[in-house]
């Protein structure tokens, strides 16, 4: 199993970093630029299935909506 981090730059990031022992943290500088690197994890890793709680609607769906109504196709997909 593999655990990461995807996180928007700011000035708390800019001063004091961020490391977490075992855990990848990839920091961008824009809400968009963090959505497109998600899609790029999702793509990189190539799952069969997405899992968690309340995907369709709370996690997963509300990535998905938030890119689709902010900045047009984000590339993900929800098929349920």
């Amino acid at each position: 199993m593999k655990s990461g981090l995807i996180i928007i730059h700011d000035r708390v990031v800019a001063r004091h970093g961020l490391s977490i022992d075992g855990c990848r943290v990839d920091v961008e500088d824009s809400e968009l630029d963090l959505i497109n690197r998600l899609v790029d994890v999702v793509r990189e890793f190539d799952p069969d299935i997405l899992t968690g709680y309340e995907v369709q609607s709370s996690s997963w769906g509300y990535i998905i909506e938030r890119g689709r109504l902010h900045y047009g196709n984000t590339g993900l997909y929800l098929n349920v």
